[in-house]
């Protein structure tokens, strides 16, 4: 029995090894267990990964169409279909790509798996509805070994982001558009020095590109005593002090010359770090019309005076000269005083024409315009010239030929020569040259922009240069005022310049000035041309000086004007009556109705005045005879003759040999 029991029962041994197997098996059936569940966590964390991403999750099979076998349901708000209609349905992502994205975007893939790198792009994708979307794709390839398993990655809906990014970027060119095409030039100063310039700036200052002004100290585009000012604010604004936004001052271009400018700064950050933005305008056309206007206002204003003491400064001057004459009448001109006399009418002549050249400037005496070749006055005066001024001063003429005619009074063109020509003189006092030029030029809008009362259109150039000794700017901007002069008393009256400005802006013209000191000086003047042939002046022919029997009227205000005429008229013969205003002239001309051939009449009196007075004879004689003498008259002579009535004018102080040949002449006429 015993040793059948020990026969069936098995050995200790394999009971121990079958128990440690069981426990191995329970072991492994627990870790199967907990992978199971860990497999299952991990899938419902991808799943919730997937279900809440923002975007589609995908992974598709490395064929032509990279067909998907996994989407998450993010896939139809992207495009429109259900993901069934992906997985089961055979739809691609490739089948809703933009025609001109696809053909770049299977290379970029290929490429990127082809290397095992991950690929990143935007593309283009048809949503159902029809409406384009932009898409940003990620995607790498999954490998075993050198085998391409499938591929997966991730795409996101970008368009708001691509549309906000196409508005910042159509935002930011219309601001370079604005920028770089504004008239105005914005410049962008940091730690000293620009960082930034546009175009206008770059051309403002005459250099070629923002480069050759990149770097340079912000003080460099102003000139020399502007420097210390411009460092000075840029200290007070980068330190936040309170300065003014905007200052006048003077730029200075790549070749040097200074200009006009107006500046606006104020503080920004640039790029992180604080900075200065310019607005820079230049105001040098402005500052030249408005010295224009000034210079005009000063020429009325003296105009108006010279207006206001014309009449009875050229009465008085009209006595002295004309008794002085009456002295000469009397005497063979070789006796004792004759000199003295001479030099009274001479020093009255030289009154005269000082007034003269007042009121032409001023535009108060009528100039006698007509069609005129400027090198035939140039020759005419040139001529004179090489007998006033010094012979060590050479004159060099450069005349163009065929020059277009200028409508303008010769006299007064010559006026302008001799007063330019004897101012290059007196500069070169150790000799030099003098350069008369001539030319045909067209002037542009831009030209006449900057020169107030042009417009574009064929002018005649005249240039007249000298080599002396030039002035600076400080002098240069006064030439052209009344009086002003920088020669020594006695040696100048200061109105040479001021005449020469006036009868340039009487003909339509303008002139500038070039100067510099040691060096020497340029006036260009411009005419407008006329299509016109050039009229010759006609030769004077003087009349006879003879007296007469006929009776005459003076009429004037003042009595030393009246005592002169009476003289010289009944001198030679004539019957001599006299009143001191219109209403006595009126009565006078009633009392002797008919035997009254000739009224002398100033136009300037007390009462009713010269014009009145000559309208109401004219109503009580229509064939009355008048002759004007006047030192002043508010309106053209010739005016005066057409509208009024009169038959002739002498300009105060004249001639008594003028005085006689106007009466006859007016008493001959039929």
């Amino acid at each position: 029995m015993l040793k059948r029991s020990q026969s069936t029962d098995p050995p200790l041994a394999e009971v121990t090894e079958l128990r440690r197997q069981l426990a191995q098996l329970e072991q492994e059936l627990q870790e199967c267990r907990r992978a199971e569940a860990a497999l299952r966590q991990n899938e419902e964390q991808f799943r919730l990964l997937a279900e809440n991403a923002p975007g589609v999750i995908y992974l598709s099979r490395n064929d032509e169409r990279y067909t998907c076998f996994f989407l998450n349901d993010e896939v139809e708000r992207l495009t429109g279909y259900g993901k069934t209609e992906f997985l089961e349905g055979g739809l691609t992502f490739t089948d809703f790509t933009h025609p001109q994205d696809m053909e770049w975007i299977p290379s970029l893939v290929r490429s990127a798996l082809a290397e095992r790198k991950p690929f990143h792009y935007f593309f283009r994708l048809r949503h159902r509805s029809g409406e384009w979307r932009w898409v940003e794709k990620f995607g790498v390839g999954v490998f075993r070994g050198d085998e391409l398993l499938f591929i997966e990655g991730f795409l996101v809906d970008v368009t708001e982001r691509k549309k906000a990014e196409e508005a910042l970027a159509a935002s930011e060119e219309r601001m370079r558009l604005i920028i770089e095409s504004s008239p105005i030039a914005i410049r962008i100063v940091q730690n000293e020095r620009y960082v930034y310039v546009n175009p206008a700036c770059v051309a403002m200052y005459g250099y070629e590109s923002a480069a050759q002004i990149i770097g340079f100290r912000e003080e460099e585009l102003y000139a020399p005593h502007y420097r210390d000012l411009v460092r000075q604010r840029q200290k007070d604004q980068l330190a936040g002090r309170a300065v003014p936004p905007s200052y006048e001052a003077k730029g200075i271009k790549r070749r040097g010359d200074s200009f006009e400018i107006a500046v606006w700064v104020t503080r920004v950050d640039h790029l992180g770090e604080p900075a200065l933005l310019s607005f820079v305008i230049d105001t040098s056309l402005e500052k030249s019309l408005q010295t224009q206007l000034l210079q005009a206002q000063k020429m009325e204003a003296v105009g108006t005076l010279a207006g206001g003491i014309a009449h009875d400064f050229n009465n008085l001057l009209h006595a002295i000269q004309g008794h002085a004459e009456l002295l000469l009448l009397g005497t063979s001109g070789r006796a004792p005083g004759d000199d003295e006399l001479r030099q009274i009418i001479k020093a009255a002549k030289r009154g005269s024409e000082l007034t003269r050249q007042l009121l032409s400037f001023s535009r108060k005496m009528e100039s006698r315009k007509r069609p005129i070749d400027v090198n035939h006055v140039i020759h005419e005066t040139t001529s004179l010239l090489q007998r006033t001024i010094p012979k060590m001063v050479s004159i060099d003429l450069q005349l163009t030929p065929e020059l277009h005619a200028v409508g303008a009074d010769p006299f007064q063109i010559e006026q302008v020569l001799m007063n330019l020509a004897v101012n290059a003189s007196d500069a070169m006092p150790d000799g030099g040259r003098l350069t008369i030029k001539t030319e045909n030029i067209a002037l542009d809008e831009t030209f006449c922009r900057k020169h107030s009362g042009l417009t574009p259109g064929d002018y005649v150039l005249l240039s007249i240069e000298d080599t002396g000794r030039g002035m600076d700017d400080n002098i240069r901007e006064h030439i052209y005022e009344p009086f002003f002069t920088t020669k020594g008393p006695g040696k100048g009256s200061g109105l040479g310049l001021a005449i020469v400005y006036g009868v340039i802006n009487s003909h339509g013209g303008t002139i500038e000035c070039f100067s510099r000191v040691g060096v020497g000086t340029v006036f260009k003047i411009f005419l407008p041309a006329v299509g016109a042939t050039p009229v010759d002046e006609e030769p004077l022919v003087v009349p006879e000086v003879v007296g007469g029997t006929e009776t005459i009227l003076i009429v004037d205000d003042e009595e030393p004007v009246l005592a002169l005429g009476r003289q010289v008229l009944s001198r030679f013969g004539y019957k001599v009556l006299t009143a001191y205003d219109g209403e006595g002239a009126l009565s006078i001309y009633g009392e002797h109705r008919g035997r009254i051939h000739l009224v002398i009449l100033d136009l300037l009196m007390p009462g009713m005045g010269g014009k009145r007075c000559l309208e109401e004879l004219i109503k009580m004689d229509p064939a009355v005879k008048v002759l004007i003498a006047s030192g002043f008259s508010p309106d053209p002579p010739t005016h005066l003759l057409i509208t009024i009535g009169a038959q002739g004018f002498l300009n105060k102080p004249y001639e008594i040999s003028e005085m006689l040949q106007a009466v006859r002449k007016i008493l001959d006429q039929k």
